[in-house]
């Protein structure tokens, strides 16, 4: 087929067609109160649906971090409680190691041989005798 030139006026097509045709605008089409009104109506539930999705989000992601801090608060509390029960053995541990509470006698070597009681004596003797003149000095 072959196309064909027809004058939009002469074939009394739609407007829109016709300034399609024409290559003109059509004026613009002016709302009214109702749909202005409706239209703003969708617009603020759309708006608020926005903030309710928003703020679940946000509430998801506070109580996501709530429960993380929980977590890293309770994996902290373990390592410590696991610290100090680590240093109480060790303790425990050096203690058992340690001598119980002996005297130097016992621990000496020459024990055996009297040197230390013979010793203990000369040294007690001569703290006697120096008593013994400071209450004749004082007398």
């Amino acid at each position: 087929m072959k196309p064909i030139d027809v004058d939009p006026e002469d074939t009394g097509l739609h407007e829109l067609s016709a300034s399609t045709a024409s290559n003109t605008m059509l004026p613009q089409l002016e709302a009214t109160d109702v749909k202005k009104a409706l239209n703003e109506e969708e617009r603020k539930k759309r708006k608020a649906a926005r903030k309710a999705k928003r703020e679940t989000r946000e509430k998801k992601k506070k109580e996501q971090q709530r429960l993380e801090d929980k977590k890293q608060r309770k994996e902290e509390r373990k390592l410590k409680k696991e610290a100090r029960r680590k240093r109480r053995e060790a303790k425990k541990k050096m203690e058992e190691e340690k001598p119980t509470n002996a005297s130097s006698s016992d621990i000496s070597s020459s024990s055996k041989d009297g040197d230390d009681d013979e010793s203990y004596q000369v040294s007690n003797g001569a703290r006697r005798k120096r008593k013994e003149r400071a209450s004749r000095l004082q007398q």
